[in-house]
């Protein structure tokens, strides 16, 4: 709320005001960041890439992340062990179908470890924590990098993981963070789909653009 008045000239910020938010929607944002900003009297907004809500899919890197930790237990049984782990961690999201090769080949079931871990936050833990006073915002739905997408598919991620985030929380408004950075999105682009989609609030970008 004192974001919110702040961008809308109706209240200055207060000195030396720091502002806390987690990206992607961890399961760890509850069981770990919740309890110590409660503590602490600390709000926040979760930023939340929606396909990963309820577990129902895994951001490529946590999967080069699983990989490698694979990797690594076998050490001894493996040459070229870096240049391994350097090759995956060079992947990005268009190399999905290679990670999902490699995760395979070492034994890695993603769908079983998404069941059985639940490494993403569910939408009953969202709900908790909304009704405790966190804020949550969209965070795209598959966390791409947002400047290498037409504008058709920019607007669709931005504009649908808002659409989400609302009808889970029930906010008439949801802010929205860049994955990575916002470069590369038209400002003006953005304030077109604002206008056109009143629903998404404040943009949140690592850049320092407002």
């Amino acid at each position: 709320a004192e974001l919110l008045a702040h961008f809308a000239g109706r209240a200055p910020l207060p000195p030396d005001a720091a502002f806390v938010s987690f990206d992607d929607g961890f399961a760890g944002c509850a069981t770990e960041a919740a309890p110590l900003l409660r503590k602490h009297g600390v709000p926040c907004i979760f930023f939340l890439a929606t396909d990963w809500i309820d577990n129902q899919a895994m951001f490529y890197k946590a999967k080069v992340s699983l990989a490698i930790d694979v990797l690594e237990d076998r050490r001894s049984k493996i040459e070229n062990l870096r240049s391994s782990i350097l090759d995956l961690r060079s992947l990005e999201q268009s190399g999905e179908p290679l990670i999902d090769t490699a995760c395979a080949e070492l034994g890695i079931d993603i769908p079983e470890y998404l069941r059985t871990r639940q490494p993403f936050l569910t939408r009953e833990q969202i709900r908790e924590m909304r009704a405790e006073g966190f804020v949550f915002g969209g965070h795209t739905r598959r966390h791409h990098k947002l400047g290498f997408l037409p504008p058709e598919e920019q607007a669709a991620e931005i504009v649908e993981s808002c659409q989400i985030v609302a009808g889970i929380t029930g906010d008439v408004q949801v802010p929205f963070a860049f994955p990575f950075s916002g470069n590369g999105v038209g400002r003006a682009f953005l304030e077109g789909l604002r206008r056109q989609h009143p629903f998404i609030g404040l943009l949140f970008d690592t850049q320092k653009l407002k």
